[in-house]
C-alpha cells in the first residue's frame, strides 16, 4: 500500500487526469441516454420503444442505471492500469472489486427493471410485494457482491486461514438471514392479491426449496461444516439469479407478444395489415412465439443450473452424442433425435393428409356437386389412411422392428378384451357407418326418442344437432345395434298427415271432396303418390278425416302442413263447414230432478 501511494504521489496529475476521464464518461453517457430515451419517448416517434413502450421503457432503464457506472468504473481501472499506477497486488484487488461492482450494478439494474414501476406505473413482474422483493434483492446483490470481493482479498492477501473461514461463515449467516425474510415475503400477484389477502407460505414450489436451503445453509455453518454452506449458499445464488433471469425474458416475451395481438399498436398493426393476419391469426402466431421462445429459455436455463451443480461440458457433449447416436434398453435402439425426426415425418405427412385433403374437397367433390354425404366419407376415409400411413412410416423410420409387435398386439387385444372392448366396438362401429353408410352427413335421424340432423361422424361417436341447436353425442355402437329412423336415408320424399274434425251436420262426402281439392291445388304435394283423403272415425263431437299425402323435401314437412290447414280452414269456411268444439252432455239422474229419457 505505501508502495502505490508513494508510486500515486509522483504521478498525481495522471491519477487526476484518469479520474476526471472516469467523471467525465459516467455523465457524457448518462447525458446521452437520457436524450436517446426522451428521443424514442417522443410522440409519433418510430423507435422500438414506442413498439412496446411498457416493456422497453423497463429495458431502458436497466441499461441506463447500469451502464454509466459500469463504465466510468472500467475506464478508471483502465487508466490506472495505463498509466502503471498499479502493482501488482493492487492491481488484483482493483480487478476484484471492480468485478464485485460489476455483479452489484448488474443484479440491481435487473432487480429495478423488473420490480420497479415505470413512470406510466408498469411492472415486469407485477408482484403485490414488489418495493420488499426490490430491497431484498438489492440487499441479496450486496452480500453477493461483498462476499465475492472479501473472497479475492482473502486470496490475494494471503491472509491467514482463520480470517476467510469467519468471512465465510458471517456470509453464510447473512444469506441464510435473507433467505428467511424471503420466506415470510408473499409472492402473489397484484391481480390475485386484490382477490383474496395473499398467504405467506406460498407458492410451496417456491418456498419450500428456499426453507430447506435456509436451514441447511444455517446447520452446517453453525455445525462447522463452512464449506458446505458455502458451497449450499453459492448454488442458491447462481440457482435463483438463473431462473430470476429466464423469468424475467418470459415475462419481456410475453408483454412483447402481447404487444404484437394488440391491433392497436404499432407491431399489431403491421401483422394485420401488412401481412395480412386477422385476430385470430395473430392470437395464434403470438402464442406460437410465446411457446418456441419458452423452450429456448428452458434449454438455456437447464444446462446452466447443471453447471452451477458440478456438470461439464464434457457430460453435456456425452449426452449429446447418446442422443444422436443413441443407447440401448435390452434389445431396442434408442436415438432421442430419430425419435423427433419420425416425429417430424409424421407431422408432416399428417399436414400433407389434411391439404390432400382440403384440394380434394374444394377442386374435385365440390365443383363435381358430389352429395355431401358422400363427400364426407370420401374425406374420412383419406384422412383415416394418411393417419395411419404415417404413424406407420414414423415407427419405422424411428427402428421399431414390426415383427416384435406380437406381444404388444396380444396385450392390446386382451386390453380390448377387457376395458377397451366398448372404445374399439364403437370404433369398428364408425367405419361400418362409413363404408354402408346407413347414416350420413345431413340426415334426419331419430335414435332413442332423441332426433335431429347427423353433423360429424366420428372415430368413436357420432354428432347431432337437435332442432334447438343442441349437440347431441350418440356412440357409434348404438348406430349399428340399435334401431334409428331415417328420414332421408334413399331419398328425402316424406309423408305427412293432416287430421280434421268436422261437424255431424256436414256431408261426408262434401269433406273428403273438399281436402282432395286442396290437396291437388297446392304446390308443395306430390302428385304421385297421389294424395288420399280417410274417413277415419265417429268421434264424441265430431267427424274425423285424415289427408294424407307425399312432399318432395321431407324438411318442409311441418311448413307444407301448415299451409294445408290454411287452404282448409279457408275451403271450409266458405263452404259453411263448421270445425266443431269438444263437446259434453250431462244427465242427471231421476233423483236429482232429471229426466227418464
Amino acid at each position: 500500500a505505501r508502495e502505490w501511494w508513494s508510486q500515486a504521489r509522483k504521478k498525481a496529475a495522471a491519477l487526476v487526469l484518469v479520474m476526471t476521464i472516469a467523471a467525465g464518461v459516467y455523465g457524457v453517457l448518462r447525458l446521452l441516454l437520457s436524450l436517446i430515451r426522451r428521443r424514442i419517448s417522443a410522440p409519433g416517434g418510430e423507435g422500438w420503444a414506442a413498439y412496446f413502450p411498457n416493456t422497453g421503457e423497463a429495458i431502458w432503464r436497466a441499461v441506463s442505471r447500469a451502464l454509466p457506472p459500469f463504465a466510468a468504473a472500467t475506464t478508471l481501472y483502465g487508466g490506472l492500469a495505463g498509466s502503471e499506477l498499479l502493482t501488482a497486488t493492487v492491481d488484483e484487488l482493483a480487478l476484484a472489486g471492480l468485478k464485485a461492482f460489476a455483479v452489484f450494478i448488474g443484479i440491481r439494474a435487473v432487480a429495478e427493471a423488473s420490480l420497479a414501476p415505470t413512470p406510466s406505473g408498469f411492472r415486469l413482474l407485477d408482484f403485490a410485494s414488489a418495493p420488499k422483493l426490490l430491497r431484498m434483492a438489492k440487499l441479496l446483490a450486496a452480500v453477493f457482491a461483498i462476499d465475492t470481493l472479501l473472497r479475492d482479498v482473502v486470496r490475494v492477501l494471503y491472509l491467514p486461514l482463520e480470517i476467510g473461514v469467519v468471512q465465510t461463515a458471517v456470509t453464510n449467516l447473512a444469506y441464510a438471514a435473507v433467505l428467511a425474510a424471503l420466506i415470510r415475503m408473499p409472492l402473489a400477484s397484484y391481480e390475485a392479491a386484490t382477490v383474496q389477502p395473499p398467504s405467506r407460505f406460498g407458492p410451496l414450489w417456491v418456498k419450500a426449496p428456499v426453507t430447506i436451503a435456509a436451514l441447511a445453509i444455517l446447520a452446517t455453518t453453525l455445525a462447522g461444516y463452512v464449506a458446505l454452506g458455502r458451497f449450499i449458499s453459492t448454488q442458491v445464488m447462481l440457482v435463483g439469479l438463473t431462473v430470476f433471469v429466464m423469468l424475467l425474458a418470459h415475462a419481456i416475451i410475453r408483454r412483447a407478444a402481447g404487444a404484437l395481438a394488440d391491433g392497436e399498436r404499432p407491431m399489431g398493426r403491421i401483422l394485420g395489415s401488412k401481412l395480412g393476419l386477422d385476430s385470430e391469426r395473430t392470437s395464434y402466431v403470438t402464442r406460437l412465439i410465446i411457446g418456441v421462445v419458452d423452450t429456448v429459455l428452458l434449454l438455456i436455463a437447464v444446462p446452466l443450473i447443471l453447471l452451477t451443480w458440478g456438470y461439464t461440458r464434457d457430460d453435456f457433449i456425452d449426452w449429446l452424442k447418446a442422443g444422436i447416436v443413441g443407447f440401448e434398453i435390452g434389445r431396442f435402439q434408442i436415438s432421442l433425435v430419430r425419435i423427433l425426426l419420425a416425429l417430424g415425418l409424421f407431422l408432416v405427412l399428417l399436414f400433407l393428409t389434411r391439404a390432400f385433403q382440403r384440394w380434394l374437397d374444394r377442386s374435385v367433390l365440390t365443383p363435381a356437386r358430389v352429395d355431401r354425404s358422400i363427400a364426407h366419407s370420401v374425406l374420412m376415409g383419406v384422412g383415416y389412411t394418411g393417419v395411419g400411413l404415417a404413424i406407420i412410416f414414423a415407427l419405422s423410420y424411428a427402428g421399431l422392428d414390426f415383427t416384435q409387435l406380437a406381444i404388444v398386439a396380444g396385450a392390446l387385444s386382451l386390453g380390448i378384451g377387457f376395458g377397451l372392448q366398448a372404445i374399439f366396438n364403437n370404433f369398428v362401429s364408425g367405419i361400418i357407418l362409413l363404408i354402408e353408410r346407413p347414416v350420413k352427413v345431413g340426415d334426419w335421424i331419430v335414435v332413442n326418442g332423441q332426433e335431429g340432423f347427423v353433423r360429424r361422424i366420428n372415430v368413436r361417436a357420432t354428432e347431432i344437432e337437435t332442432f334447438d341447436r343442441s349437440s347431441l353425442i350418440i356412440p357409434n355402437s348404438e348406430l349399428i345395434t340399435g334401431t334409428v329412423t331415417n328420414w332421408t336415408h334413399r331419398n328425402a320424399i316424406g309423408r305427412l298427415v293432416v287430421y280434421v274434425r268436422v261437424s255431424y251436420k256436414a256431408d261426408p262426402e262434401q269433406v273428403i271432396a273438399i281436402l282432395r281439392r286442396v290437396a291437388e291445388e297446392s304446390p308443395s304435394i306430390l302428385r304421385e303418390p297421389e294424395p288420399s283423403v280417410v274417413f277415419e272415425d265417429f268421434g264424441e263431437s265430431a267427424m274425423i278425416f285424415s289427408l294424407r299425402a307425399f312432399v318432395p323435401d321431407v324438411m318442409r314437412r311441418l311448413a307444407v302442413q301448415t299451409e294445408l290447414r290454411l287452404a282448409i280452414a279457408k275451403a271450409f269456411r266458405e263452404a259453411g263447414i263448421e270445425i266443431p268444439y269438444q263437446q259434453h252432455q250431462i244427465t242427471f239422474p231421476t233423483w236429482m230432478g232429471g229426466s227418464k229419457g
